[in-house]
């Protein structure tokens, strides 16, 4: 009997979870789950948390989420494990041996400093003995602490033995002669050797603190370690030595204004330590508490800590680091153990900060320490746990759709009111993200169209300050995946602007509504959708001449009391194309609208208007002779709500010029280029085509690259509605979005193409759609269908090569940009191999004169690639990779 899918997923991540490492977490997501078994995210999400609350699996609350099997755990260690989860890997294995913690004894190693610590992890266990870590931030943000937390990782993977492994060097403190004679050893005038940090270490780890102090001679000295492992004594060349010493280095300054491009070059893992102000809530309370703690227990004194002095303090790390921030914290609990109470009450009376105002209110409230860690809110986990059951009964026909939505609606008003009634909030974190949710509500009313409620606004900062400041904000997110698919389909607008919400969110203030935050506010879209006004009629004015075009805008809009219309001031040079090209820059954020009226001050508006076809999801009025009377007319029937026929037919009777654009017709495309010819440009294609499980009217059209800047892209753009470009560079088609290859690839660009083919398949249908497209773009089938070279060992020999290649040059190219150049740098061997003809560069003498650097890298790295396939690389092509590489430091696609 053939088993399930559900069998074969326990099977799998019981096998994954034997004799468990860090690494096999990676295998046991939701995420890895649907790759594996080609079914979706939601439904591997439904599997793996029906195993977890059935006592099967156990859920690590990582990010990503990973589940492991409780059985194999329990049999591998001998150990029961009673509890449903763990917060990481660190607490689980602790639980299982009784490790120590290492990383988990830096508060914030689940948040700001997670990807910090993920790095250092990578750099430890790269093969070889690991790779050369650099530390780098502000004075007193912690990377001596982190350094510390390294040690105590190696011991704990017995990567050292004992303490004199182990050595710990400021350059601060040391003159450059005695850091040389530290650090490489040297021979004393009876030739006896005194040996180094190097030799003492030499299968250990050497911590080298406040670099920025190193001479230019010690770092050329450090760099030949680097490069070869072998270095001299500091003051003989006599002998050539050896060590294998494991070298982390610490800096205040950024490394760049430090260290030439070739030292930093050694250090692929340069790892930036987060400022204290850009920490979360949680991690500076729960610094604050450390502080107070150390102080406590070292006084043997309980403390009694105001409200207002903790909020004080989280105000204050916006001005502090760590060590400052711990010496504050000292300062002010000294002047409070002047009292001698056994007791001892920190109060605002304590500070003493001419920036900040003294308060002798008698409102301060009083806790003990305990009381500020965050407490469970059991409304978190009951609203992720009702919404799942409820579309279960929904979909199984148990609940009518007005029962369901009646039902989801309950919910979403207790959970609001445990928000709202919530006691605990901090004042001056909450105003911060108020004023946050207030800047985004501006920007997405401008962008979206969409007028937030006051009530709604205050929500969503307290959504924020949940997600903050208690872990169960966090913690209960992924049963939100089901619901949000569901919404996606049947709400596409509200979704779509939940989306965009929490894309601005995350782009202007670097966080995000967590999933169980997006539900809810989705929710509160649908509930409160009276609150919620779109703006259905966009207006603009545009006019030649300096502030012609924002007077009359401005004029009408007061006069009018609302803001009707927005301007462009045209230079008075600028013609229909100038004129289409800002309208199109305007429109692209837009969303939510249906007509736009759009008033200039001269010339005809055949030019524009047939341009303007092209926006099939708008009625466009075109109005010329821009005056303040005719906007102020035409405003106040906007307001009025007038149909667009309605004003076109009014300004007719009073002879003013007026057009009406309907919607067009045009056929829906998407482009596939690629700039290794038309050939590969159709094999892409043709693997997108056979994702689609159903006929559909959607074209698909190859394009080869250069053609894309010609005379063929305005026939294409005239012919066609085009949705999207893909590729591997963009085209740059103004309003036309385009999609890197490598986003497919890595299915990164997932949720952009469902928004793109939603009119075109059903749910079900883009679920088959996502599964072929994984299969048909995983990467190895790409190559196999792009290229006729053995694409198993050429992809081994690229990817060497285009890592030995970011070695070189000292720089990460992003994983998207990466998987790109995998598939150029595929197609340009086989060009090479077939003597097809290779592109041409502009001004290649310059770039070879200015660029001989990257030339070298780039040869250097590329010589198993030329001596394997027998071929020379043209400059052109190394002219091209190195534009392609920059390109990506600037923008990823």
């Amino acid at each position: 009997m053939a088993k399930t899918i559900r069998q074969q997923i326990f099977e799998y991540i019981q096998e994954k979870s034997k004799n468990l490492k860090e690494p096999a977490l990676q295998h046991c997501t939701a995420n890895q789950i649907s790759r594996q078994f080609l079914i979706s995210r939601s439904l591997a999400s439904q599997y793996l948390n029906d195993m977890a609350r059935e006592g099967y699996l156990i859920k690590l609350k990582t990010r990503p989420v990973a589940f492991l099997s409780r059985y194999q755990l329990e049999k591998d260690s001998g150990k029961p494990i009673k509890q449903d989860g763990f917060l990481s890997y660190e607490e689980l294995i602790r639980f299982l041996h009784g490790k120590q913690q290492n990383f988990m004894k830096a508060i914030g190693h689940e948040y700001a400093l997670k990807d910090c610590i993920e790095k250092i992890k990578t750099a430890i266990q790269y093969p070889h003995g690991g790779l050369p870590i650099l530390i780098y931030g502000n004075h007193g943000s912690g990377k001596t602490f982190m350094a510390e937390r390294i040690r105590d990782y190696f011991f704990d993977h017995g990567l050292l033995q004992r303490e004199e492994q182990y050595i710990y060097i400021n350059c601060n403190k040391l003159d450059d002669v005695r850091l040389k004679y530290t650090l490489f050893g040297y021979l004393d005038t009876k030739a006896q050797v005194c040996p180094g940090a190097l030799e003492k270490a030499k299968d250990g780890m050497i911590v080298i603190d406040d670099i920025a102090s190193m001479s230019a001679e010690t770092q050329e000295n450090l760099l030949q370690y680097l490069e070869t492992g072998t270095y001299h004594y500091a003051n003989s060349n006599a002998a050539l030595l050896s060590s294998e010493a494991r070298i982390i280095l610490i800096a205040d300054e950024v490394p760049g204004k430090v260290f030439s491009q070739h030292f930093l070059s050694h250090f692929p893992f340069m790892i930036e330590l987060p400022s204290l102000k850009d920490r979360t809530i949680r991690e500076k309370m729960a610094l604050i508490l450390s502080f107070f703690k150390r102080q406590a227990l070292i006084s043997s004194c309980e403390i009694l800590l105001s409200n207002k002095v903790m909020d004080y303090l989280i105000n204050q790390c916006s001005r502090y680091e760590i060590l400052s921030l711990k010496q504050h914290i000292l300062l002010i609990f000294a002047k409070a153990y002047q009292t001698g109470e056994k007791q001892i009450c920190v109060g605002m009376r304590y500070i003493s900060d001419d920036a900040y105002p003294m308060d002798t209110s008698d409102d301060e409230a009083y806790y003990n320490l305990e009381y500020y860690i965050p407490k469970k809110l059991e409304a978190y986990r009951d609203f992720s746990r009702d919404f799942p059951e409820l579309l279960k009964q929904y979909q199984a026909e148990e609940l009518s759709t007005t029962q369901f939505y009646e039902k989801l609606f309950q919910a979403l008003a207790k959970f609001n009111d445990a928000v709202i009634f919530h006691k605990d909030y901090l004042a001056l974190p909450l105003k911060r993200y108020e004023k946050y949710i207030e800047s985004v509500c501006k920007l997405t009313e401008n962008n979206a169209n969409i007028h937030i409620s006051e009530f709604i606004r205050g929500l969503l900062a307290k959504y924020l300050h949940m997600q903050s400041y208690n872990p169960e904000a966090d913690e209960q997110t992924d049963s939100c995946d089901q619901i949000l698919l569901f919404f996606q389909e049947h709400h596409p607008e509200e979704y779509a602007f939940t989306q965009e919400f929490t894309d601005i969110l995350e782009r202007n203030f670097g966080i995000s509504l967590n999933l169980i935050h997006q539900t809810a506010f989705l929710l509160n879209q649908l509930l409160y959708s009276n609150d919620m006004t779109k703006k259905q009629t966009l207006a603009l004015i545009m006019c030649h001449g300096n502030a012609t075009a924002t007077s009359i805008a401005n004029v009408v809009n007061t006069l009018l009391s609302s803001h009707v219309f927005d301007a462009f001031d045209m230079p008075m040079t600028s013609d229909a194309a100038g004129m289409l090209l800002q309208v199109k820059n305007y429109l692209r954020p837009k969303k939510f609208f249906e007509n736009l009226v759009l008033i200039v001050d001269m010339g005809s508006l055949t030019g524009i208007a047939k341009e303007l076809t092209a926006f099939e999801d708008a009625n466009i009025i075109l109005i010329s002779n821009a005056s303040t009377p005719l906007a102020l007319h035409v405003g106040s029937m906007i307001l009025r709500k007038c149909a667009p026929e309605e004003i076109r037919d009014h300004l007719d009777n009073v002879k003013i010029e007026c057009q009406l654009i309907p919607k067009s017709g045009k056929e829906k495309a998407i482009l596939f280029s690629s700039e290794n010819g038309i050939n590969v440009a159709d094999k892409m294609r043709l693997l997108f085509e056979a994702s689609i499980p159903v006929k559909t009217e959607l074209k698909l059209i190859s394009v080869d690259f250069p053609h894309l800047a010609g005379a063929e892209r305005k026939n294409l753009l005239n012919k066609y509605d085009i949705l999207f470009v893909e590729g591997i560079v963009d085209p740059e088609i103004p309003g036309v979005e385009f999609i890197n290859l490598g986003e497919i690839v890595s299915f990164q660009a997932m949720d952009r193409i469902h928004q793109f083919l939603g009119e075109f398949l059903n749910a079900e249908e883009m679920d088959i759609f996502r599964r072929n497209l994984l299969k048909n773009f995983s990467l190895e089938n790409l190559m196999e269908s792009l290229t006729i070279l053995n694409p198993s060992p050429l992809l081994n020999l690229v990817e060497e090569t285009i890592h030995r290649l970011m070695q070189s040059i000292g720089y990460q190219i992003p994983e998207k940009t990466l998987i790109s150049l995998y598939v150029h740098v595929c197609c340009f061997i086989e060009r090479m191999v077939t003597r097809t003809p290779i592109r041409t560069y502009h001004d290649l003498e310059r770039f070879q004169q200015e660029k001989k650097e990257f030339i070298h890298a780039f040869i250097r790295s590329f010589e198993k690639i030329t001596t394997h396939y027998h071929v020379e690389i043209p400059m052109s092509e190394i002219a091209y990779i190195y534009d392609y590489i920059e390109m990506s430091k600037s923008d990823p696609n």
